[in-house]
């Protein structure tokens, strides 16, 4: 659950096409503290 992550303002989750699956999910996050994102936000 991304949005009970405490560095993690908002979530949005969505569905885009896929060639191979028809559909995968897509996400994405709003940081509390944009200067924070990168990968290690990612990663955890």
């Amino acid at each position: 659950m991304l949005i009970t992550h405490p560095a993690v303002s908002d979530v949005a989750v969505f569905g885009v096409p896929n060639e191979e699956m028809g559909e995968e999910v897509k996400a994405v996050v709003q940081p509390h503290d944009i200067g924070k994102a990168g990968k290690e936000l990612e990663a955890s």
